[in-house]
């Protein structure tokens, strides 16, 4: 079977990319502004197995390699791959959307984050920005932080992997303790896990080893937090919707269809069903308690400004 996945952006004109991965191949070709990934393998499960995830990582790993995405553009579409299909599209902006469950049984539903997480500080103000051209107001439609030590990523081109990683040990670090690693074909990342503390440390014996940054690897330390604050931000959208916003209906598409994948649309249906019923009869006399602030709203009409 064959499985074509459309979507990655031309970074470049090299003819092809292929690589090999757990049991799937993928070749990904230039297609006018556009690259195109086939995934061969005889699996008809492929489309939803592991192999598929793993063919696809070599391809960005390669590309990488090649030259055709930069350290920057591969990490992104690595975390997009990783997010999977939980991942909506709000505004330009690329959100993850996980449940949170009362109980390890996942029966109760407690709420749903829907999270973007940059490590640019550029595209961490362009992602706030975009939502507020849609409406949603910053401190109660979402919530948007931005730090500048949050993260400890370090990703090593495939001749300076080895040598990291018997750096970092002789200098007393330990692996699955201190830091954790990700091998692939085009190197490899290096996650510290304490990076305000430990960070340092680890770029203090890459330069003691001879490893030198931008040449043999790339540091990723800044971290972006943007989470939509539910259900606040699920009304703003749906009312945008309701009142004819084409970005709005195509967000609030994408988070029921990611909901549906979940299991949990009734839970998003639930929530937006007073804004969605606003202005309409049936909506006047219905009832609506907020669990968690202890709240019952009854509605009697509406005035809409």
């Amino acid at each position: 079977m064959t499985r074509r996945v459309h979507g990655l952006s031309r970074e470049g004109r090299d003819l092809g990319v292929y690589a090999r991965g757990w049991g799937a191949e993928v070749e990904a070709r230039p297609i006018g502004e556009r690259w195109c990934a086939t995934l061969y393998s005889n699996q008809l499960s492929a489309v939803e197995h592991p192999e598929f995830k793993a063919a696809l990582e070599a391809f960005i790993a390669k590309a990488k390699e090649k030259g055709i995405l930069t350290g920057e553009q591969a990490e992104r579409k690595a975390a997009r791959l990783s997010a999977g299909p939980n991942a909506v599209e709000i505004a330009g902006v690329e959100f993850c959307v996980a449940p949170v469950w009362k109980d390890d049984e996942k029966k109760a539903l407690k709420t749903v984050l829907i999270l973007y997480q940059p490590a640019d500080r550029g595209q961490f103000e362009e992602a706030v920005k975009a939502l507020e051209e849609l409406g949603l107001a910053k401190d109660a439609d979402f919530a948007a932080t931005w730090d500048d030590k949050g993260r400890g990523d370090i990703w090593l081109k495939a001749g300076a992997f080895d040598k990291a990683m018997v750096a970092l040990k002789t200098a007393g670090l330990r692996e699955g303790e201190d830091y954790t690693v990700k091998r692939a074909k085009g190197g490899g990342y290096i996650r510290v896990k304490n990076p305000k503390e430990d960070l340092g440390k680890a770029l203090e014996v890459f330069k003691k080893a001879g490893l030198e940054e931008g040449r043999d690897y790339t540091v990723y330390s800044g971290q972006g937090v943007i989470c939509l604050t539910v259900p606040e931000a699920l009304w703003t959208i749906a009312w945008r919707a309701k009142i004819g916003d084409a970005r709005a209906k195509a967000a609030l598409d994408q988070l029921l269809e990611a909901a549906e994948r979940l299991g949990i649309r009734q839970y998003f249906e639930e929530k937006i069903r007073p804004v969605l019923m606003a202005g309409t009869k049936n909506a006047v006399g219905k009832k609506m308690t907020l669990e968690e602030k202890g709240i019952t709203v009854e509605i009697t009409g509406f005035k809409v400004e």
